[in-house]
């Protein structure tokens, strides 16, 4: 079941040192229940061969096929399959691992046993097993109580809170999520009588049968709910943002943060002297860490603009944030890849109207636009984001056109990896020019057309209430601004991502000017060929700059 440490356990074993040492390749990939052969593969050996990547995302599937085999001769692979959930996803895949001198081990982790035994009837088989009532106490204690004897109250109320933390525990069922959850919100409450009301509250939903009832998974969820109920309140639309994201996807932390901002749900008040608003966003973000509510990873760099690189949810967290999502109308998702026709109609549409907030789930994105078209004005809308857009895969092409321009209060817009036909609505044969379009959306806090190939020069400089660009698209869409000073009107601008290359075909003899930028705190892809680079000095509040 969910929540026992399977992951946990295999990414113990895949970033162990030792391990690391012995195998010349490591891969990770997360199947889950949603899964494409194609992309399996291209995942697996884009994690063998990194250099590669680009040129793997052309292949077709023998040809991955036949390349993740060569690999697995040449050379020691260790190829973690993470969350596999049938028998048809391993069949799909499983002729990529049939090398005869393979030198590669293969780590599957599974909710069934089943799979496992049909992947290889003779292979190791782990099965954790649910914790004692002494080991759950130690794991409660070691998340609750971090700073045992800290507090004068602790040190004379420890007995009584441990009888009550063992009962509370007890109800966990063993399950080392449920525990960490639970001590998740302990760990916010370091007195005898916050304790006692949490466990009050424990036996009450106990007595009513709401809570610790039937079975592990209903106790589980009765932790989840009640982790939720005592976020603050400022916490709660952070931790529902993240059910936008895909399942077993790790976000890019310094990009959730900017959205975050730009939606409004980082308060400026929480901000003490000196701090920027993404310190704060990232102070929350370690707050919901803190309670074990999101995983994360640490970024390595000291130059980060970020303490965390990313965070993901475990399944039964997002199933609790996708849940909470729903009961609040904090956004409406709309699932292309389920063959909708995005027809208004087809949704409950007094549920639609309470929210402000869009994501497109893309798998077949040239669908989208009968949504566009069959709406002719949008003003409840702040927020559109699509996920899950696979650049690689021609059919999935998305024709926005002028439909964007209904979204005429929109805060926040991300096209990341949207590509548009060849055959706009536009006319135009390399890539789409839509800039005219996003230049009307003048209320644009947050724009991101990473990995598309949408054109947006000159009119960016209309967005002058932008706080985040990114406008690190494909080179051989670029056109250099006319005008050197496109981005001196966006005072408001603090985080800016330019073309990680650009050709000196592209570029004219006007550079790119930065002045009047004085709040901007990231800038990244500075190139000297095309970037005025005397106006650097007088970006005084910059905290990270590449090039």
């Amino acid at each position: 079941m969910g929540g026992l440490g399977k992951t946990t356990l295999a990414e113990k074993i895949y970033n162990h040192s030792t391990i690391k040492t012995h195998f010349a390749g490591l891969a990770w990939v997360s199947i889950s229940q949603k899964w494409q052969r194609r992309q399996i593969l291209q995942r697996i050996l884009i994690g063998l061969v990194y250099e590669m990547k680009e040129e793997i995302f052309t292949w077709d599937e023998g040809k991955l096929v036949e390349n993740l085999l060569q690999i697995q001769q040449k050379k020691k692979c260790l190829i973690v399959l993470d969350d596999i959930w049938s028998n048809d996803a391993w069949d799909s895949i499983k002729a990529a691992f049939t090398a005869e001198k393979s030198l590669s081990k293969l780590m599957l982790t599974t909710r069934n046993v089943d799979v496992a035994r049909h992947a290889n009837p003779k292979g190791f088989i782990h099965q954790p097993e649910c914790l004692s009532p002494d080991q759950s106490w130690e794991l409660l204690q070691l998340k609750a109580l971090p700073t045992r004897g800290g507090y004068l109250d602790i040190a004379r109320d420890y007995k009584k809170m441990e009888k009550m933390g063992r009962e509370m525990v007890r109800n966990c069922g063993g399950l080392p999520l449920a525990i960490m959850i639970l001590g998740g919100i302990l760990v916010t409450k370091p007195t005898f009588d916050e304790w006692k009301k949490v466990y009050d509250d424990s036996i009450s939903s106990l007595k009513e049968g709401k809570g610790f009832g039937k079975n592990q998974q209903e106790q589980l969820f009765d932790n989840l709910i009640r982790s939720y109920n005592v976020l603050p309140p400022q916490l709660k639309p952070c931790f529902l943002y993240l059910s936008k994201f895909m399942e077993d996807e790790w976000i890019d932390a310094e990009s959730l943060y900017q959205l975050w901002i730009a939606e409004g749900i980082v308060l400026s008040s929480d901000k003490r002297k000196g701090e920027t608003m993404m310190q704060v966003a990232e102070s929350y973000m370690g707050e919901l860490v803190h309670r074990s509510m999101v995983q994360v990873r640490f970024n390595d760099l000291g130059s980060s603009l970020t303490k965390f690189k990313s965070c993901s949810l475990h399944d039964l967290m997002r199933d609790l944030s996708l849940f909470q999502a729903k009961g609040e109308d904090f956004f409406e998702a709309i699932d292309i890849g389920e063959g909708n026709d995005l027809n208004l109609n087809h949704y409950d549409v007094s549920r639609v109207a309470k929210t402000r907030q869009l994501v497109f789930y893309d798998k077949r994105v040239v669908e989208a636009n009968s949504y566009f078209t069959g709406k002719p004005n949008h003003q409840q809308y702040r927020s559109i984001l699509f996920r899950n857009v696979d650049r690689e895969d021609e059919s999935q092409q998305l024709r926005l056109g002028l439909y964007l321009a209904n979204f005429k209060l929109l805060r926040v817009l991300s096209l990341e990896n949207v590509t548009h036909s060849r055959r706009s609505v536009l006319g135009t044969f390399s890539g789409t020019n839509i800039g005219r379009v996003l230049g009307s959306l003048v209320y644009l806090r947050y724009l991101s057309l990473r990995g598309s190939n949408l054109k947006t020069f000159p009119w960016i400089h209309n967005l002058v209430l932008l706080q985040t660009l990114n406008l690190n698209v494909p080179d051989d869409i670029f056109k250099s601004p006319a005008s050197s000073n496109v981005l001196g009107k966006l005072a408001f601008l603090r985080h800016l991502y330019l073309l990680p290359w650009v050709s000196l075909k592209s570029v004219k003899k006007t550079k790119l000017r930065f002045n009047g930028l004085s709040k901007l705190e990231t800038l990244e892809n500075f190139n000297t060929e095309w970037c005025e680079v005397k106006d650097l000095p007088k970006l005084s509040g910059l905290r990270k700059f590449q090039y």
